[in-house]
């Protein structure tokens, strides 16, 4: 047998995707999938996303900025993505979270308390059936709440 110690904490399934929209992107914002490139470098698929709309199907929420390239940490050099500070532009790199723990900016802020649900096309429902999170906080100074997204 074989008992492998898998555990996270805090942990949320997130990919590097690129946004392919003409709307900035802000960290908390839900995005929609527009389809898939294959980075010419790196030789891995990266999804392209925008900022979701009224009416899209929610692919998950904007968890950070990323930026692409070499990057410096202790002596080795580590190539690919890293998560920053800040917006993301058209063309520019986002971590998406699609499942687990994340801040997310809801559009009934003010009115969505923990126990609600969210549904995919990022309205509130009171019912798990076709939901794809769940509000576990009030909303903080920036307007961002804690989902938990159960894709």
């Amino acid at each position: 047998t074989c008992a492998l110690p898998i555990s996270c904490s805090g942990c949320a399934l997130a990919m590097t995707s690129l946004n392919v929209g003409n709307s900035v992107i802000e960290p908390g914002d839900f995005v929609t999938a527009v389809g898939v490139e294959v980075d010419p470098d790196y030789g891995i698929p990266i999804l392209q996303v925008r900022q979701a709309a009224a009416g899209d199907t929610i692919l998950g929420v904007a968890a950070s900025a990323m930026s692409r390239g070499d990057h410096r940490e202790n002596a080795l050099t580590q190539l690919g993505y890293e998560m920053m500070d800040g917006v993301i532009n058209q063309n520019g790199y986002v971590l998406v979270a699609m499942e687990g723990l994340v801040q997310a900016r809801l559009p009934q802020a003010s009115t969505l308390k923990p126990g609600a649900f969210i549904t995919a096309a990022g309205a509130a429902t009171l019912s798990i059936d076709n939901s794809i999170a769940q509000v576990m906080s009030e909303a903080d100074a920036k307007g961002l709440q804690w989902i938990l997204l159960n894709r």
